[in-house]
């Protein structure tokens, strides 16, 4: 009897142990699943924080560097170097100076720099529109200039722009001018915007205030 019910059910059984085992898909995700999906390192990258700018006008040291380096040039030897009208100094989002000067090579040129970055850079900018113009008027010894003092001119502007509670209190613009007319060097800052007014902020060559009225 035994047998022969052996002999019945064998048949159906063995096509079942040929069959490889399919588990069905969990519902649940895999730790090894959830690993590789993660990106940890570009993450990691996306949160690295930008590099904090060298503001020109908080540090003297850098604006004395800016200034050495300016004379030690190549193509500015050989002959005293001659700002033409002015020199501006950037803060902000392009911490930089600008600066015009008298090609040596060319002196009916003139030569436009900027520092930026620890380097100054040239930009050949052509002659002068006004070729009859009596260019020694218009030129001035960088000898006779300190760049550094540019980071005094920017403090004493912002203590101003405190007192009248301006919008924007860090000084972000300040020029260093020649006045051909009356031969005299002067300071020259960014407008200070208040709530209800704004001033106008200039100084002497020494420092000193020249004039600060509200229009």
């Amino acid at each position: 009897m035994l047998a022969w019910l052996l002999a019945l059910i064998i048949p159906f059984v063995l096509p079942l142990l040929d069959t490889p085992v399919v588990h069905a898909p969990s519902s649940r995700p895999t730790l090894f699943q959830a690993a590789s999906a993660s990106t940890p390192v570009v993450l990691e990258q996306a949160q690295t924080q930008p590099e904090t700018p060298q503001w020109i006008l908080r540090n003297k040291a850098a604006l004395r560097a800016a200034q050495q380096a300016l004379t030690q040039l190549p193509e500015l030897q050989g002959a005293p170097i001659q700002i033409y009208e002015q020199i501006n100094f950037f803060d902000g989002t392009r911490p930089r100076i600008e600066i015009d000067l008298q090609d040596p090579k060319q002196p009916e040129n003139i030569l436009y720099y900027t520092y930026e970055n620890g380097k100054w850079a040239p930009t050949p900018v052509g002659t002068d529109p006004t070729p009859n113009k009596n260019y020694a008027r218009h030129l001035v010894p960088l000898a006779q200039t300190d760049f550094a003092q540019a980071a005094d001119i920017a403090q004493a502007w912002q203590q101003k722009a405190q007192s009248v509670n301006a919008v924007e209190t860090q000084a972000y613009h300040v020029a260093l001018i020649w006045l051909p007319k009356q031969q005299k060097l002067m300071w020259h800052t960014a407008q200070i915007d208040a709530d209800d007014a704004r001033y106008y902020l200039s100084f002497h060559a020494d420092g000193s205030v020249w004039e600060f009225k509200k229009f």
